[in-house]
């Protein structure tokens, strides 16, 4: 319990006083800031064996129509706040927490931020020789609570750590990748069965933004819009 009280402190220092700007208070930068929305599918990895991570077959869960959102707004300095929500099925023939046959809903909500890696090494410029931020790759750090019921596991609270990428591909829309560990924060931290792997991949829209892939499809141009930075 002591472990858990100090991870929570720890990322609520993280999601709020990182990279503060003096010039500009907290909610002014908020409310001149970037949106990004997204939608797409979720793919729940929950066989109680960490070191089998793509025994598709076996242990991924993943509904056939979109069931996961994202929220994003920008800070500064590369730094996100997100939100998101997922919506996922154990349907009884995939394997839960090493046992077969398990069926229940499953819901997550999950709250934190992401910091953006461009801003210490872009890869926009260094490797593709791009004018614009078209490759996002961040870190995340969340808190979630998760909503399942199986033999081994109910609701539980999850510290989430995760990385992923926007790619932006036309006009503020872009395709999202994620992979997000999530440890459940009931019993022992490591050894608990609420741990799972969530994977999700879908499209985003940043509001604000308005780059295009070149008809030649080799370079990336800016129509006169302020890059956010």
């Amino acid at each position: 319990m002591k472990n858990c009280k100090i991870i929570l402190v720890s990322l609520l220092l993280f999601t709020s006083v990182a990279q503060v700007n003096g010039q500009s208070s907290f909610f002014e930068t908020l409310r001149t800031s970037s949106w990004i929305f997204g939608a797409g599918w979720n793919i729940v990895d929950d066989n109680g064996s960490p070191g089998r991570i793509f025994t598709v077959g076996e242990a991924w869960n993943m509904k056939s129509y979109p069931a996961s959102i994202r929220v994003e707004k920008e800070y500064q300095n590369g730094f996100w706040f997100v939100f998101k929500g997922t919506y996922n099925q154990y349907n009884g023939a995939k394997t839960i927490n090493s046992e077969p046959g398990i069926t229940s809903t499953f819901l997550a909500f999950d709250l934190g931020a992401r910091y953006n890696f461009c801003k210490l090494y872009d890869i926009n410029t260094e490797w593709f020789n791009f004018s614009n931020e078209v490759f996002d790759t961040y870190g995340a750090l969340e808190l979630g609570f998760t909503l399942r019921n199986t033999d081994k596991v109910g609701p539980s609270p999850t510290l989430n750590v995760g990385f992923g990428m926007h790619a932006w591909v036309y006009k503020g829309w872009g395709i999202n990748l994620e992979a997000m560990g999530k440890f459940g924060l009931t019993g022992k931290l490591i050894a608990t069965p609420a741990n799972y792997t969530q994977y999700s991949f879908g499209v985003v829209y940043k509001l604000g933004s308005n780059k295009r892939l070149n008809p030649k499809g080799d370079k990336f141009k800016k129509f006169n819009t302020r890059k956010s930075r």
